[in-house]
């Protein structure tokens, strides 16, 4: 061997050297698949999933679709909040105001404006919605109270705590 000779590598083919690694982790994981689909409590597992992802997808479709529809979100109102927004519905006024004492509790204030749309929030309608033995010098047109078997959120107990109920005044 001279000083431009250089001893031969021997290499393996490339289709073996490059594939073979491929060929073997292919073959793992269709050995999984197979067992993991054998397996009934992963099937049924992935059924559930599966129907329950597909109930949630239509479900919130369904919702995007009546965002503007009145009544829409009132699954997410609170057993006080809806009862007060039923209370206007039922005595069919066209707006309402809220005391001091309500509109002071932002997340009571938004969610009644949210919950009664169509019927409008405004200052100066004479329909006026207090809580029970809150002092308005209004005539109390209608009224009910909280019941105290209400479900209601633990972050939310202490904004409906000490509260008997609701009361609609229309004031002159």
């Amino acid at each position: 061997m001279g000083p431009m000779d250089e001893p031969e590598i021997a290499t393996k083919p490339e289709s073996e050297s490059t594939h073979a690694p491929w060929l073997h982790l292919a073959a793992v994981v269709s050995i999984l698949a197979v067992a993991i689909a054998m397996n009934q409590g992963v099937r049924d597992g992935a059924s559930r999933l599966y129907r329950a992802a597909t109930a949630q997808l239509q479900s919130e479709a369904t919702h995007r679709i009546n965002l503007t529809a009145p009544r829409s979100g009132e699954i997410a109102l609170t057993e006080p909040i809806l009862h007060t927004v039923e209370m206007l519905r039922a005595n069919d006024i066209d707006s309402f105001r809220l005391s001091p004492a309500v509109s002071e509790e932002a997340f009571i204030r938004q969610r009644l404006i949210e919950g009664a749309w169509p019927i409008r929030f405004d200052e100066s309608s004479g329909f006026l919605v207090a809580y029970l033995g809150e002092r308005t010098g209004c005539t109390v047109v209608d009224r009910f109270e909280f019941d105290p078997g209400w479900r209601i959120p633990r972050r939310q107990a202490p904004i409906f705590a000490g509260r008997r109920g609701v009361q609609l005044a229309r004031c002159h």
